[in-house]
């Protein structure tokens, strides 16, 4: 386990820093979109953006996959992210069992004023 073996690695009073997705406010509803625009994230010229998003409820992960038609050379790409998720109780057991002695969470980057602070929890296990 990475957890485990990062826990090794470290000298005694040596700290991982893990960032997770906050399952609390992660969005749990089946979805889908599309779009077109010029430029942007997903393409340099013009583009049609399709995407769905998935809530695997077993394995607490959510899925989106993103499709992306260039408008000019017809050009298809994909993207798909998989987010796995933890209650912060269940992550902190996790992190103490593969050896750090403290645990600490902090929601929403402990106030630091980041737009999307709100979706992560941020681990800092200590050996």
């Amino acid at each position: 386990m990475l957890l485990r073996k990062a826990a090794q690695a470290l000298r005694p009073g040596g700290r991982l820093v893990v960032e997770l997705l906050n399952q609390n406010r992660v969005d749990k509803a089946d979805s889908s979109w599309w779009f077109t625009d010029d430029t942007g994230l997903w393409g340099e010229r013009p583009f049609l953006h399709l995407g769905e998003r998935f809530w695997d409820a077993a394995a607490q992960t959510s899925i989106e996959r993103f499709y992306t038609l260039d408008l000019a050379t017809a050009e298809l790409s994909e993207v798909v992210l998989c987010d796995q998720t933890y209650a912060t109780g269940e992550m902190i057991r996790i992190m103490r069992d593969a050896g750090f002695a403290t645990v600490a969470a902090y929601e929403a980057w402990d106030g630091l004023g980041l737009y999307d602070a709100g979706e992560w929890i941020v681990y800092v296990g200590e050996v």
